[in-house]
């Protein structure tokens, strides 16, 4: 009773299985009853089932596996790639910068000279300017001084 009580089946509905099931003819069974003699005695077929897509699952893990290390020696291919480009950039712009850094020394040593020796003869200039106009300046006042003795004698004699 505890079986039937389990299935909950009605009537109707044991009538359509048992009409959908075929039962197995004698060549059938004999079939069955000859592959289950090859067995040997505790064969599991779903162990081996089991063991078999469990050996295929390993082989396919081990087989990315390797394809992560490869993908891992490519990326390290392509990172040793990067760093060796950054680095001869790296040496590339120092070079020019001190190539730059040379060229600008050279001019502000070149620059310094000239403002030195044209100062220099600035200076000079200077000098000789001022001691021209001194002495042209000291001309004048002679000149001036002599003319205005002139009108005054001039303004002596009028009189």
């Amino acid at each position: 009773m505890a079986a039937t009580m389990a299935t909950n089946r009605t009537m109707r509905q044991v009538k359509e299985v048992s009409s959908k099931v075929q039962p197995l003819t004698k060549p059938d069974v004999m079939r069955v009853v000859a592959a289950d003699q090859t067995l040997p005695p505790f064969h599991d077929e779903k162990l081996e089932i089991y063991q078999r897509e469990h050996a295929d699952m390993s082989a396919a893990f081990q087989d990315a596996r390797e394809g992560r290390g490869v993908l891992a020696q490519l990326y390290e291919q392509r990172n040793k790639e990067v760093l060796e480009a950054l680095k001869a950039m790296r040496a590339k712009t120092d070079r020019e910068a001190k190539r730059q850094l040379d060229r600008l020394k050279a001019f502000s040593k070149e620059f310094d000279n000239n403002v030195a020796v044209n100062k220099k003869s600035w200076k000079q200039k200077f000098v000789t300017d001022r001691n021209e106009i001194t002495t042209r300046s000291a001309n004048m006042g002679e000149t001036i001084a002599g003319l205005d003795a002139d009108i005054v004698q001039e303004h002596e004699e009028c009189l």
